[in-house]
């Protein structure tokens, strides 16, 4: 499915055959094993039946299919941000330093609980997109928030899980299992946002989406 603006200014949705003549789609390696491909499209034609809907309503139609990707994207850095947390505080449980378990240090526990309240916020913004995209309400607002707290606390929590393994951090095989998809290849999938801390793809400062969260009648 290719979105592309059509000669009246509209934006249109269209089928495209991958074996059609001008369309060029080259396998992509990419960090995650997923499969990925970059598409190049010269001077394709594409025929009536394969126009998706009402040309004139393809902008909406758009919308539609990316807020639901959008969502589906933070809910998988939720579970993401969450398995990384379950390994840290196992092994916090289980490594011992001074004859006692390192997560008893205030050093310790104190950070992973700074990462639970993060995860727990994804997981309740991340809910709310989806209660209402679930419901056809309107959930423009909803899935801003929780795209912006996918890409900001995903990164935080599992930057924290890293680092509260110390120097096997980087190298655990348990954790890289859990983090295979994670962070920086899902925080660059999510439309518009980009790098942490900028991108926000609607102009909107953290404050904004503050007053967006904690509106009462979103809940």
């Amino acid at each position: 499915v290719v979105p592309a603006t059509t000669g009246d200014g509209n934006v249109g949705l269209f089928l495209v055959d991958p074996r059609a003549q001008g369309v060029k789609l080259e396998k992509q390696l990419v960090t995650d094993r997923a499969i990925h491909g970059w598409l190049t499209l010269d001077s394709v034609k594409v025929g009536a039946d394969d126009v998706l809907g009402d040309p004139s309503a393809g902008r909406a139609s758009l919308q539609w299919l990316v807020e639901r990707a959008t969502a589906s994207l933070c809910a998988m850095q939720v579970g993401v941000a969450d398995r990384a947390l379950r390994i840290t505080a196992a092994y916090g449980a289980e490594r011992k330093q001074f004859d006692r378990p390192i997560g008893s240090f205030q050093a310790f526990h104190t950070r992973a609980a700074d990462a639970y309240v993060e995860l727990e916020v994804l997981r309740l913004v991340t809910w709310q997109a989806a209660y209402l995209l679930a419901k056809q309400e309107t959930a423009t607002d909803a899935v801003s928030v929780a795209k912006l707290f996918a890409g900001d606390s995903a990164h935080n929590v599992t930057y924290a899980a890293e680092h509260l393994h110390g120097g096997i951090g980087a190298d655990v095989v348990g954790l890289q299992e859990a983090l295979r998809f994670q962070l920086d290849e899902l925080r660059a999938a999510l439309p518009g946002y980009g790098e942490a801390g900028v991108g926000r793809d609607d102009g909107r400062e953290a404050g904004e989406y503050a007053a967006i969260l904690f509106r009462t009648d979103r809940f």
